[in-house]
């Protein structure tokens, strides 16, 4: 059928084949339901279990189901060991430095793997299971496809007894579900989710011991990403939670690959295909109410300067000089630099530059993309022919950018209906499909595309040297940028959503139009960077742009710092430029992930963290230099200052009498079979005080988070100022005057009473996005100095909210609730 084989021999082996897939997908449902984030790990956990298992059985004489069942164990202990050490280590960081940290341990043991498999891992030389058959219809099945066929379904059905009727697999199921009521019975949330790691672990070597002899002989850069996003797919379509689901879809991507394979003009269609797949199970999970917020303070950079050093000019922009004087001495080092050391460093700057995509979608927004090597790809296939074309890499640079700004775009757009950190799924995915299916075609890379002759101002680019200049330049111009919009109103609002979206959304921050802008920024630096990284070789081919530099673009960023717009430059230093200036084997390439792993996992903040006493005590000498004593110029603690008395007036806050301003009519809300809130109505007049009072559950929150909007009601309605708003989202209705405050005042742990105070004043004044140094921001500033001064809070304005007392902290949220200019304060 149109050169696809469909026939039932067919069907069978790729079914065979998805129940392994189906396994591989449990396991990571497994491990997630009981961490909250995706362990990418997971598929290089059961490799290593596996190439371990080769060695011994094939060079060492141990019997195979021996062999076999060890394997089981160590991976399981594994992957419990893995789970351990990041819960023990980030327990305090966000779940997105642990999907990092993952990514790390998975390219440290898939390297691993394939040193200790010197004859390659899979195919002929991975032993198949004794006792099982081997029959030949249309196909050949094998040994080991006979035993995945038997054995799959005990392992399921052995799984399934086990969760459903052990007493410890009824505790891994409730700790996943609700860890406080675990908790409160005397389950330790904790032991359960190693537990769940190792039989994911378990899985993973079960799925990866039989599929191997299987698979032709592969190589790092595709049996990492390639053999975990077939289980990613699989745990995507079931919603990271149904284990029916995930057998099925399982069972359905095995048929697809193995029809697709049979026709030979359908190279790179099967990933295509995944990614459509996950596309659509990341689409279909609608979001079930409201994120949690993230204890992004752990990465947060340093604490801010005492005010005492605020008028030393030399203090204030340290980075800035320090940044222009390592960019001349980068201008200059050209000068003493082979031509292929030139070649080496423009490569190590391009994926610096690529990593600051990283730093500003993931460190600022908050948001994990594995694919930005794979916008950097796309990018560079516009930006090399509109270069070459027109002999203008600057058209190009600009074209390459724009086109990875519309494909990041459009690609993280379904992961906004989610909840969690699937975008990192889509992402990667996204980048396999590029590299196996979108790169081969004629119109893209093909077989490869010369990238000369091309000029800059009128100049030609004819050697490393010449084109070194230009990586320097492109890298310091999207530093620039990036650093400007940082520290400009949109920089704020992305820092809002990243550390609390229902606090922004009061502050009339839309995280969806946000978050679209954050993913088209970064993928417009991605693109550039691509570009960059491809006219840097005379002749361009898909290799360049590897699965496996995805992966290592985000290492890169977390490296050097993840909050940090110059840690990329240091991350890509160490981890690029270290393995393109020296040869180094597997088991060293290894090592050197291991070390960045470590590096995280002691110091969340990667090498700006390690040199943040360096900082410091350079600090403290230009403080001395201008008769500063740095023991005497200690900020004030924080919660230190409160008010004496309440604000008589404060700046900006409206009155008004006269009118219903709020009714609320017949409001109901079911959880399930729980009615939280059954057709409630009441109503609010200009000038009235109204309280809620209730026992503990009566749904009082409930009642405030329907009328806010961040709860939609399933009867009744919410009309303010005689207009309707019960479809209106929060933000909006936060705009028409309806502003509430929350019962944690939890706030964004990273910013300061003074930044968020501005970002509610500037929404109040209607200015969506101003730049720093500009009239309209040096007005709200005044504002919202006043409004921080009518609430007693000028002492602590400049600290990170997350250091304040609660009860200062409370001041802070009224005084941002105040600054909106309610008409109506919840």
């Amino acid at each position: 059928m149109g050169g696809f084989d469909v026939s039932g021999p067919l069907l069978l082996l790729g079914s065979i084949f998805g129940i392994g897939y189906a396994l591989l997908g449990i396991g990571l449902v497994l491990a997630y339901r009981s961490s909250g984030f995706i362990n990418f790990a997971h598929g290089a956990t059961g490799l290593l279990a596996a190439s371990a298992m080769s060695v011994v059985v094939t060079d060492y004489g141990v019997p195979y189901w021996l062999g076999f069942a060890g394997a089981l164990a160590a991976a399981g202990l594994l992957a419990a060991g893995i789970e351990a050490l990041l819960a023990g280590k980030l327990a305090s960081a966000p779940k997105v430095l642990s999907m990092v940290a993952t990514l790390g341990a998975g390219e440290a043991l898939l390297l691993l793997a394939l040193s200790f498999a010197k004859g390659g891992l899979g195919g002929g030389s991975f032993p198949q299971p004794p006792g099982f058959p081997q029959f030949e219809l249309t196909v050949f099945v094998s040994q080991s496809a006979t035993a995945l066929l038997w054995l799959s379904p005990v392992a399921v059905g052995g799984l399934y007894l086990f969760l459903q009727r052990s007493k410890y697999g009824l505790a891994v199921r409730g700790a996943a579900a609700n860890p406080d009521a675990a908790t409160l019975s005397g389950v330790d949330p904790r032991h359960m989710a190693a537990l769940s790691w190792a039989l994911a672990g378990a899985l993973s070597a079960f799925a990866a011991m039989l599929i191997l002899p299987n698979q032709s002989t592969v190589t790092p850069d595709a049996l990492g990403p390639d053999f975990v996003v077939r289980g990613l797919a699989v745990a995507a379509l079931a919603r990271f939670a149904n284990f029916p689901v995930a057998l099925a879809a399982g069972l359905g991507i095995g048929i697809v690959e193995q029809v697709l394979a049979s026709n030979p003009d359908s190279t790179g269609w099967f990933e295509v295909a995944l990614f459509v797949l996950i596309l659509a199970g990341v689409a279909l999970r609608v979001r079930s109410g409201r994120d949690q917020a993230e204890p992004w303070a752990s990465l947060a950079p340093s604490r801010r300067l005492p005010d005492a050093y605020r008028g030393v000019w030399l203090i204030q922009h340290l980075g800035w000089v320090l940044g222009g004087a390592g960019a001349v001495a980068a201008a200059l080092a050209s000068v003493w630099i082979s031509n292929r050391s030139a070649f080496l460093l423009s490569t190590v700057i391009a994926f610096a530059t690529i990593g600051i995509s990283v730093s500003f979608l993931t460190g600022l927004a908050g948001q994990l993309s594995l694919g930005q090597v794979a916008f950097a790809a796309i990018g560079a296939v516009v930006g090399v022919r509109v270069a070459t074309e027109t002999g203008s890499l600057t058209l190009g640079l600009l074209c390459g950018g724009a086109t990875g700004a519309a494909v990041s775009a459009a690609v993280g757009l379904p992961a906004l209906r989610m909840q969690g950190l699937l975008l990192a799924v889509a992402t990667l995915a996204f980048a396999l499909a590029t590299f196996s299916w979108l790169l081969r075609q004629d119109w893209a890379f093909g077989a490869g595309l010369s990238s000369r002759p091309v000029s800059v101002l009128g100049f030609e680019l004819s050697d490393s040297r010449g084109f070194y200049y230009v990586a320097l330049a492109v890298f310091l111009v999207v530093l620039a940028i990036a650093a400007v919009l940082r520290r400009s109103s949109f920089g704020r609002a992305l820092v809002a959503v990243r550390d609390n979206e229902a606090a922004a959304r009061v502050l009339q921050i839309a995280p969806w139009r946000l978050l679209v802008t954050a993913y088209a920024f970064a993928g417009f630096v991605a693109g550039a960077g691509g570009v960059v990284l491809a006219m840097n070789n005379t002749f361009v081919t898909r290799s360049i742009f590897s699965p496996g530099d995805s992966i290592n673009v985000v290492a890169i960023a977390v490296i050097g710092g993840l909050s940090e717009l110059t840690g990329p430059l240091l991350g890509a230093a160490y981890l690029i430029g270290i393995r393109e200036f020296f040869d180094l084997e597997l088991s060293a390439l290894a090592g050197l992930n291991a070390a960045w792993l470590i590096l995280i996992l002691e110091q969340p903040r990667g090498m700006h963290g390690l040199l943040a006493g360096t900082r410091r005590n350079l600090i403290e000498v230009i403080a001395r230099l201008h008769g500063i004593d740095p023991d005497t110029a200690e900020a004030p603690r924080p919660g230190s200052a409160a008010p004496a008395t309440a604000p008589a007036a404060v700046p900006g806050s409206s009155g008004g009498a006269g009118g219903t301003v709020l009714e609320v009519r017949g409001l109901s809300r079911r959880f399930g079979d729980l009615k939280a809130v059954d057709d409630v109505s009441f109503s609010v007049t200009a000038g009235e005080t109204l309280g809620l009072i209730g026992p503990n559950g009566a749904g009082k929150t409930t009642v405030f988070e329907l009328v806010s909007g961040y709860l939609r009601p399933q009867a009744g309605s919410v009309v303010f100022d005689g207009t309707d708003i019960t479809r209106l989202s929060p933000e909006a209705r936060s705009r028409r005057g309806l502003v509430r405050s929350f019962q944690n005042a939890s706030l964004f742990a990273t910013m300061s009473p003074r930044e968020i105070v501005f970002v509610a004043c500037q929404s109040a004044a209607g200015d969506r996005f101003v730049l720093g140094g500009s009239r309209a921001e040096r007005a709200i500033e005044n504002r919202a100095d006043d409004t921080l001064a009518a609430f007693g809070l000028a002492a602590v304005g400049d600290q990170p909210v997350g250091l304040l007392s609660t009860g200062t902290r409370r001041l802070v949220e009224l005084a941002a609730n105040v600054a909106l200019r309610p008409r109506l304060l919840l």
